[in-house]
């Protein structure tokens, strides 16, 4: 839990006891009401003296408050979005370091639920939980102050009740992060059925499988209703722990007081005896004593949250990129790994590389049975992935990763990135090279697409772009032709494209790479590419293949 968060705890720390103090002092405000209040029914009931109600002084109390809880407010939203920047930030750091190679490792739905669910509950966890473990060691404390000198009776029940309580709530909260955790985990698969079989409906329907994916969805919709009902039950029973001894302490007070009245009870207060004034302060100022620990109670299942979120991304937001020898920014001569390893960001085993070399100017097939690894493989080259290694040489020099080499690759992917920015951003090119633009897009066949759009470069491209599947491709061609990488991957470059569109673009793309050096994969023949080396992964490892 620490490691995700830890960074940014001592940025809000302040900000925090400013939200403590802000409390406590309505807190206090309001007990020093409950004061005047219980006075002045005393006064009036049991004294009989005929003395108006501090109507001036509610209103201004009233007031008072009102303008404590607003200030409070302002700072929890300013402290929330210096919270929300920090995480975003670093999120968005993460993935512009790692790329596909990190969105690729879970499902759109997974992606959603850490912006709209997983970093607000860590939001939360810093500002409201961490505030109120600042709050439950202040205040019960004043309350007993204020309670022992008037009935230390009263006093000693809420003293021997302290401690049950977060007794039980570390209790019933022990299993409360794993079910959640659990959870979470459901649901992030359910999300991921449901959109992969959303993309895949026509598919669907062509194989006639509608009722099949209905059951499974119909299981994996309720094996996440037990979840959730799971994470209920829990909620359910730590609420009722807290409020059952809390109720009872209470009633143990009211009996004392009433008792003591009417002159049932001779022990509890001091010499002077209970009076209605001191009997109704208590009973008004008991709650307090529990109502800090019962807003902990409700919070803890924003820490169980904070701490599944933190769990399932702390491979994200805690990691940090190696330092790389500025000296190695310059062209790519050649690459040597020798006895590596690639993990996914959970630390899983991907593959093994006993030995690969890659010199300027190579062409490379990278091939493989579909999930072999070949994708995992390129990304690790990209700099995306880490190396476990014994020696990985780079430019005849040794490094820990390539992340040095990152700038010099262009990574052509199967599912080409789009911007909600213009054709023009989304190739990545300022203004000034305009003719240069509109000439990659018609080497790759898009530029009557071009002259369709009314604002031409200037068009904006919406986050679902308008291009098929084969014309993104030919889009993303098209930024390889603009770019004068001296490291190209292409990952199946012409998948979606029909074999006359491939016949066309094959030309362009080894034309592209003359003179770079090239890793590809694809599932056709290439014979027109003329590689020199051969790699082949078999799920587990990669090997270099002799011609």
């Amino acid at each position: 839990m620490n490691s995700p968060m830890a960074a940014l705890e001592p940025d809000i720390s302040a900000g925090r006891w400013g939200l403590v103090a802000l409390q406590l002092s309505r807190s206090l405000l309001l007990w020093w009401w409950f004061y005047r209040l219980s006075s002045w029914l005393g006064a009036v009931l049991q004294d009989g003296l005929d003395q108006p109600f501090p109507a001036l002084t509610t209103v201004v109390v009233g007031a008072v408050l009102f303008g404590l809880r607003w200030l409070e407010a302002r700072l929890r939203a300013h402290l929330g979005q210096r919270v929300q920047q920090a995480f975003y930030q670093r999120f968005f750091s993460e993935l512009s370091h790692r790329r596909w190679a990190l969105i690729r490792y879970k499902p759109v739905t997974a992606w959603q639920d850490v912006c709209f669910r997983h970093l607000p509950a860590m939001e939360s966890y810093l500002l409201d939980y961490k505030t109120q473990q600042r709050l439950i060691a202040i205040v019960p404390l004043l309350v007993l102050g204020i309670v022992f000198p008037i009935s230390w009776l009263a006093g000693l029940i809420l003293l021997v009740t302290l401690p049950l309580l977060p007794l039980f709530m570390w209790l019933v909260g022990a299993g409360t992060a794993s079910v959640q955790r659990k959870h979470m985990q459901v649901l992030n698969r359910l999300g991921g059925f449901f959109a992969d079989r959303v993309a895949g409906v026509s598919t669907v329907r062509l194989l006639n499988q509608e009722a099949d994916q209905l059951q499974r969805f119909d299981r994996r919709s309720r094996q996440h209703n037990e979840r959730l009902a799971d994470v209920l039950k829990v909620a359910f029973l730590s609420s009722s722990v807290l409020d059952f001894f809390a109720t009872v302490s209470m009633a143990l007070i009211a009996v004392l007081v009433g008792f003591s009245l009417l002159g049932e009870v001779p022990f509890g207060f001091y010499d002077t005896g209970a009076t209605l004034s001191s009997g109704l302060f208590v009973l008004l100022l008991a709650p307090a004593f529990f109502a800090e620990l019962k807003t902990l109670g409700r919070l803890y299942h924003v820490k169980a949250e904070a701490t599944a979120s933190a769990d399932l991304w702390q491979h994200t937001l805690s990691w940090v990129e190696p330092e790389h020898d500025k000296s190695l920014v310059k062209p790519f001569n050649a690459l040597t790994i020798q006895h590596a390893e690639l993990f996914g960001f959970d630390d899983q085993y991907l593959l093994q590389l006993s030995e690969l070399t890659l010199v300027a100017g190579d062409r490379v097939l990278l091939s493989g049975a579909s999930g072999a690894g070949k994708t995992v493989l390129l990304d690790g080259l990209a700099g995306l992935r880490d190396f476990r290694h014994d020696t990985l040489t780079l430019n005849g020099q040794s490094v820990r990763s390539l992340s040095s080499l990152r700038d010099q690759v262009f990574y052509l992917d199967q599912h080409p990135p789009f911007v909600e920015g213009t054709v023009r951003d989304n190739l990545m090119q300022p203004h000034g090279y305009d003719d240069d633009c509109r000439r990659a897009l018609t080497q790759v066949g898009l530029g009557d697409w071009l002259a369709q759009l009314d604002a031409g470069l200037d068009s904006v491209m919406a986050e679902r772009t308008p291009l098929s599947g084969g014309q993104q491709q030919k889009f993303a061609v098209a930024r390889l032709l603009l770019f004068d990488a001296p490291v190209v991957l292409l990952d199946e470059p012409l998948a979606h494209l029909s074999e006359p569109e491939q016949s066309d673009l094959l030309p362009l793309l080894v034309q592209a790479t003359e003179g770079r050096t090239s890793v590809w994969i694809s599932h056709h023949d290439l014979p027109s590419v003329g590689f020199n080396r051969h790699w082949w992964v078999d799920g587990e490892r990669v090997m270099e293949v002799a011609e």
